[in-house]
């Protein structure tokens, strides 16, 4: 049936189009001029209608231009819609079935297909929980698709969803006179319910163990580690029925009971067993079987939650040998397994003040090194009891951990972004994303932020002797407090390599917020190669809060940071050039920062199209600085395609 409410929408969506200081708008057919409203990097706008033809009253057919100005010039793109030609109304065939969904199974969502669709026609679907956050969506370019899977612990049992399935027309491409793309859809919308009411029918199948970590045979790696059990529905968590014995050598081993801790999921599904958290976690060298439910008759005997007993199941893990010394820092910044940064960033390119860095202004790192960390990272904020709804980040993950990296124009952007406040650090189930396995809050203060560190050696950092020690000195941190201030430094190599990285705990290179210098010892650096040093100064503004279940402790700081280059000598040898960033001043000038070995000629080039000789001479330099900037005037007219080479 229609929506009941303003039922005809026209939504205009870009994607990291948007640029600090522009404004971006829509020029409709009428000629009448809409502002796009930003949030970040995005541009959204929106309006709605009671009827398609209260909407072609506004939005009707012809040209529609998308205008971006930037730096003196108007990026734009441009396409048609042409008459009203929405597609079919997309149908769900099982509704009655998805308002008794079982959140432990698959559910098979069954749709109507897309009848009569063209070659680029698309079909979607979003679901989203009761805050907006979406929890499944896919896009399906097979037209005659029919059913839709949604995968066990998907939806959490109890909670209603909202869907949407669409199907998605496109009507026209950008026109040939466009610098942006853009294209004209036309979408039919089917909004639903969708409810997690459990398995109505009585459970009389025992429960499985389906993972175990360490798997069976396999090794803890870090003491402090957590042994977790993984079923395939909610358990009784009243029941932790585990029992552990150990060896060392083929000789029996005691394992204290009172040093065992245990906790449940927050879904229920996954058991958490620690061991002397408090005290150095398991001990080195240690055979260790384990047991879950050796006495079915026993009280606490493991069973889901209709009673039904787990099996009896067992396997064995070790923990290894090695002896880590010097590893248990002080230095929260070191120490910390989880937690967020804000830093400001600069450039130094000279005996002077630093400047702003030019490509790499502010950001916000997020980061979860949690050791076999129970769930998938997630940063929301702000916490309870802020009124809803929340801002949710997810972070990527890598073979590092997991991480969270949002690059923004200036530190007052950030700012703006992300203010002070109480940010809830969590873990969540990587099947079922919506469930909060451990969670923290840090506060972050409205603390100002330190002073920019200053390398005080700049000129000596220029032609570096790699056959003797080298003291990288930098001016004191002003106001730092052991216990409220950290700081770091790196070096990296031309390929983003780090070859140093301070403080460092496990190697005893100490880094104290008192310091002034640190030492690049001889050899670490390649005769004729140009490094990277980063120097950054911390306020924290929380830190050493225990993630529950882990031995992991958790940062919230804001920061500033410095680089400079670092040049090795015997003689200088030439690195690949890099194109930085390219922008257009106010006089339609082209700006374009390039890394690039000082001393050495620098060439930029030219060429109308790949695929033919760089034959235009542009500009021959030899640099005083890294990177470099070269302005190119706006005529005779742009160069198709730009390189830079060194000799």
């Amino acid at each position: 049936a229609p929506s009941a409410s303003q039922p005809f929408r026209f939504t205009y969506f870009g994607s990291g189009l948007n640029i600090a200081g522009a404004s971006p708008t829509l020029t409709l057919p009428s000629g009448t001029i809409k502002p796009l409203p930003t949030s970040g990097s995005d541009i959204s706008y929106a309006d709605s209608a009671a009827s398609a033809a209260a909407l072609d009253q506004v939005y009707g057919t012809g040209n529609y231009t998308f205008s971006l100005p930037v730096f003196g010039v108007s990026l734009s793109a441009k396409t048609v819609f042409g008459a009203d030609a929405y597609p079919a109304i997309p149908q769900v065939n099982n509704y009655a079935g998805a308002q008794t969904i079982d959140p432990d199974q698959e559910f098979i969502l069954k749709v109507a297909p897309f009848t009569a669709a063209h070659g680029d026609d698309y079909m979607s679907i979003v679901i989203r929980d009761s805050f907006g956050n979406d929890v499944y969506s896919d896009y399906f370019h097979d037209n005659s698709t029919t059913d839709i899977a949604i995968g066990p612990q998907t939806l959490g049992l109890g909670n209603t969803y909202t869907g949407e399935l669409s199907f998605n027309r496109l009507a026209a491409r950008q026109s040939a006179d466009s610098t942006l793309q853009l294209a004209a859809i036309f979408s039919s919308v089917t909004t639903f319910t969708l409810v997690a009411t459990g398995n109505q029918t009585v459970d009389t199948t025992p429960p499985l163990l389906t993972q175990a970590y360490p798997t069976n045979g396999g090794a803890i790696l870090v003491p402090q580690s957590a042994i977790l059990f993984q079923f395939n529905e909610a358990m009784d968590v009243t029941r932790q029925a585990l029992s552990l014995t150990a060896t060392q050598n083929g000789v029996p081993a005691t394992l204290s009971p009172d040093k065992l801790t245990f906790m449940w999921s927050a879904d229920h599904t996954t058991f958490i067993c620690n061991y002397a958290l408090t005290s150095g976690g398991w001990p080195k060298g240690l055979s260790i079987h384990w047991t879950l439910n050796a006495n079915l008759g026993a009280a606490n005997a493991m069973r889901d939650q209709s009673g039904n007993l787990l099996g009896t199941v067992s396997g064995q893990f070790y923990t290894t040998g090695a002896t880590q010394t010097g590893c248990d820092s002080t230095d929260p910044t070191e120490s910390s397994s989880f937690g967020f940064l804000k830093l400001a960033n600069h450039l130094q390119t000279g005996a002077g003040v630093a400047g702003n860095d030019p490509t790499n202004a502010a950001f916000l790192s997020a980061f979860n090194r949690i050791p076999d960390s129970p769930g998938r990272a997630a940063l929301e904020f702000p916490a309870d009891p802020a009124p809803k709804p929340h801002q949710l980040k997810f972070f990527g993950a890598n073979l590092a951990g997991e991480f969270l990296i949002v690059p923004f124009n200036s530190q007052a952007e950030l700012d703006a972004a992300y203010p002070a406040g109480q940010y809830d650090f969590q873990l969540r189930d990587k099947v079922a994303p919506i469930t909060v396995l451990e969670h923290v809050v840090l506060n972050l203060t409205a603390d100002p932020y330190p002073l920019a560190p200053h390398f005080a050696n700049y000129a000596a950092a220029q032609g570096i002797d790699t056959n003797t020690d080298f003291s990288l000195n930098w001016d004191a941190f002003a106001g730092a407090i052991a216990n409220n201030a950290g700081i770091s430094l790196t070096v990296e190599d031309d390929q983003g390599k780090t070859v140093l990285s301070l403080p460092d705990s496990c190697d005893n290179k100490p880094l104290a917020v008192t310091d002034t210098h640190a030492v690049i010892p001889k050899g670490l650096l390649a005769a004729g190669k140009t490094y990277m040093a980063t120097l950054s100064f911390l306020h924290l503004n929380d830190s050493g809060k225990l993630m529950p279940g882990t031995s992991s402790k958790g940062i919230a700081a804001v920061g500033q940071s410095t680089r400079m280059t670092l040049k090795a000598g015997g003689g200088l040898v030439a690195t690949a050039p890099r194109f930085r960033s390219f922008s257009i001043d106010a006089s339609g000038n082209f700006v374009i920062s390039v890394e690039c070995t000082t001393g050495i000629p620098l060439h930029l080039e030219g060429t109308a199209a790949l695929g033919t000789a760089f034959n235009v001479p542009l500009l021959t330099t030899n640099p005083p600085v890294s990177p470099l900037t070269i302005t190119l005037p706006a005529t005779p007219g742009p160069i198709g395609f730009l390189r830079a080479r060194s000799e």
